[in-house]
């Protein structure tokens, strides 16, 4: 579940993603913030970078995104496909 990747203590989550294919637990810093995935959940606390950013590193750093949300506001699906290119 997302509540157990325990995202930079301090740091409420940002960002929230799902992925196209499950992925073994691990944690990249991407653009300044943690983002922790385990299985097809990604979250992140908050970045100085634009979500579409976040958003196309996760995609490159753990493969295609199915999801992603920045404070709750889905990516619609235009913008995810930017993110998966």
């Amino acid at each position: 579940m997302i509540r157990n990747l325990n995202c930079n203590n301090d740091k409420a989550i940002a960002y929230t993603a799902e992925l196209q294919a499950p992925v073994e637990a691990a944690q990249e810093i991407i653009k300044g913030t943690v983002i922790r995935c385990a299985g097809t959940e990604c979250i992140g606390a908050q970045s100085s970078s634009s979500p579409r950013t976040i958003c196309a590193k996760v995609a490159d750093e753990f493969g295609p995104v199915a999801s992603f949300a920045y404070k709750g506001e889905a990516f619609d699906s235009e913008a995810l496909a930017k993110c998966n290119n």
